[in-house]
């Protein structure tokens, strides 16, 4: 039996005519309530300092109708009733204000709003930079589109010869990790800095540093950077090297404030190690200092400020050296057992040292910052930007010398296995190594092994940002592409490359004390050669 399929399409082609008529009468609809509506555009201002307010909320009074504003303070509401209509801008630090705006059909209105508070009347300019830099990280913790933390830059008070890890040591949650005296890395929630991204502006940060993910934060400068956005763990528009968080720093931008800006900032670093003013001994060519000069150039203004295509330009330039110099032990401890193998360790269970390795290290830096950021708006709906700047340095000369004492086998245990047993009264806290204890098993003897090594070497960086952000309707675009390059240089022209020098004494005595001391261990020597003086130091590798 042959059944036609002609009803069903009859059928089909009707349900299709249904619906476009059905969509037809709500385009209808949706025109003849729009047509009595307009739009309304402005800016957000803190009329104390004259900024630009981002994220600024604006809403129509008695409906649910808001914007959020730009970095650069813009607002746009379309789709407003058309008559008086009362615009509400609210921002965290500041009090809220109500404006009456009328609204005509099929235009656009405009609005300007500049906010502000008792707290920048009755507070100095310091202490309101501060509050609008702490306000403006609140407004964008709380219009985020997830949980994520913004620590602003100049709530940190002045940075000269500073990086971002310096920033990141003060938020909860951030562990720092050092070389010496400065900040080079974190971890975040537990987890090393290798499991989390690095960007400037949304873009990586080229690294050549450690040889792995790990960025060295000492090569990132916080000079020309508005805040630092934190997120402890990743969002969808985020890849997978963000497993462990990442940490995005967001530059200036002249359009986000009124006027032009200058400032400029002098220094001195000096380091109290040196205990003088003169040159210090930092290697085979090469002098250091205790003091270094730090100085410091902001420049930021807006060209044609008022027009349709203001044109923003903001400048820094920063030049800067510093010192460093520390020292530390590191006690090797070998567990002693006392007891037979199964059983549990108590506290009477005793340990010995092994080795104690005692560091100097000294390292003069120099560093030579350029950055120039540029932002055109090309139309109400279009925004263009070109980021770059130049790293020179840090030039580092660093010249280090370690001391490792390495107390002999026979001083530090007696017998075999598992019943081996420390000797001569030694603990976790104190050593006693002698140069002939019985029984002897090294003709050596204990020994203390010195190496010195001088490495110069030189870091340069550079990134050239550019792109844009428009806006169609309730659709924004972002996009941008960029180019990076870091390398390291060494040796550097006119420095040699360095290298490490190792040379021992054998056969001496010595006591370490106070090795868990807060204060200090204390090293005296009981017998054998001067370790103090090189000409008793043999063994030259």
């Amino acid at each position: 039996m042959h059944s036609s399929g002609l009803p069903c399409r009859r059928s089909t082609l009707t349900t299709l005519l249904s619906a476009l008529c059905f969509a037809l009468a709500a385009l209808t609809v949706a025109t003849a309530q729009t047509s009595g509506a307009g739009t309304i555009t402005g800016t957000v201002a803190n009329e104390g300092t004259g900024q630009f307010l981002r994220n600024a909320e604006v809403r129509v009074a008695g409906g649910n109708l808001f914007a959020l504003t730009e970095s650069d303070g813009s607002f746009r509401l379309t789709s407003v009733p058309a008559g008086p209509q009362q615009l509400v801008v609210s921002y965290a630090g500041l009090d809220a204000q109500t404006r009456t705006v009328n609204v005509v059909a099929g235009q656009t209105s405009r609005a300007l709003f500049g906010l502000k508070s008792d707290v920048y009347k009755l507070e100095q300019f310091v202490v309101a930079g501060d509050r609008e830099g702490q306000a403006k990280a609140i407004n964008d913790q709380k219009n985020a589109d997830h949980m994520k933390s913004v620590i602003a830059s100049d709530a940190f008070g002045d940075l000269i010869d500073s990086n971002a890890a310096e920033l990141l040591k003060s938020v909860p949650g951030f562990a720092m990790n050092y070389a010496g005296e400065d900040a080079i890395g974190f971890t975040m929630r537990g987890q090393s800095s290798v499991y989390a991204s690095i960007t400037q502006d949304g873009n990586g940060i080229p690294n050549s540093g450690f040889g792995s993910r790990s960025l060295n934060m000492r090569n990132v400068q916080v000079n020309n950077i508005e805040a630092i956005e934190v997120n402890r763990a990743p969002n969808a528009s985020q890849g997978a090297n963000s497993m462990g968080g990442s940490v995005n720093l967001v530059s200036k931008s002249a359009l986000s404030q009124q006027g032009r800006r200058i400032r400029f900032d002098v220094g001195m670093n000096i380091n109290t190690a040196l205990r003088n003013f003169g040159a210090s001994y930092q290697g085979y060519d090469h002098d250091a200092y205790a003091q270094y000069p730090s100085a410091q150039l902001n420049y930021s203004d807006v060209f044609r400020a008022g027009s349709e295509h203001p044109l923003g330009v903001s400048v820094s330039i920063l030049k800067s050296g510093r010192y460093r110099y520390n020292t530390q032990y590191t006690p090797s401890y070998t567990f002693v057992p006392t007891i037979p193998a199964g059983q549990d360790v108590s506290a009477s269970d005793s340990s010995i040292v092994s080795s104690v390795n005692m560091q100097e290290a000294s390292a003069g830096f120099r560093q030579d910052y350029y950055s120039v950021n540029l932002d055109y708006k090309l139309a109400e709906s279009t925004t263009l930007f070109l980021r770059t700047y130049y790293q020179q340095g840090p030039q580092m000369h660093l010249f280090g010398l370690n001391h490792r004492i390495n107390p002999t086998a026979a001083n530090q245990t007696s017998g075999t296995g598992a019943a081996m047993i420390a000797i001569n009264g030694n603990t976790p806290n104190r050593i006693d190594s002698r140069p002939n204890a019985t029984p002897v098993t090294t003709a050596t003897g204990s020994r203390i092994t010195k190496t010195s090594g001088h490495e110069v070497s030189d870091n340069q960086n550079y990134n050239v940002n550019g792109g844009g952000k428009s806006r169609f309707g309730e659709l924004t675009l972002d996009y941008n592409a960029y180019y990076g390059r870091d390398y390291v240089r060494t040796p550097i022209s006119g420095f040699t490359k360095g290298g490490t020098l190792t040379y021992d004494v054998l056969n001496v005595g010595f006591v370490m004390d106070n090795l868990q001391s807060e204060s200090g261990m204390t090293l005296t020597q009981t017998a054998g050669p001067d370790h103090c003086n090189i000409a008793n130091y043999g063994r030259l590798t």
